[in-house]
């Protein structure tokens, strides 16, 4: 339920949100990448590699709930996160989360999702 700015009142209201079965479905999609053993690969290649479906997803389902839709766009994030440790032999998970924010804070379009975030 919500209030009414008018008059005060309550009443029913519907916001519309990313489902529990597509969140399900999006995740088991950036699960399925294998980030983790793609230490091969640049960063710059996984983002190209990935932004396709990422701008697909956005579009889709970013236009209302964008907080739940970011939540499982953190997934993806921690995905990131886990590559970075492979990729550079990176010890401490916080190592390689502070890179990440780091590569987030010079190249902010790397990535559609992080594009996506920073909109209001």
């Amino acid at each position: 339920s919500a209030k009414s700015k008018r008059d005060g009142k309550m009443y029913l209201s519907y916001y519309p949100v990313i489902s529990k079965e597509s969140r399900q479905r999006i995740i088991l999609e950036i699960r399925k990448t294998n980030l983790h053993r793609r230490s091969e690969k640049a960063i710059e290649e996984i983002a190209a590699m990935l932004n396709p479906k990422l701008r697909g997803w956005i579009n889709y389902y970013g236009k209302y709930g964008r907080k739940a839709f970011n939540d499982v766009m953190r997934k993806l994030d921690n995905r990131l996160g886990w590559y970075l440790m492979k990729k550079h032999k990176i010890n401490s998970v916080w190592a390689a989360f502070d890179m990440l924010r780091n590569i987030r804070s010079e190249k902010p379009k790397l990535f559609a999702h992080w594009k996506f975030a920073s909109q209001k």
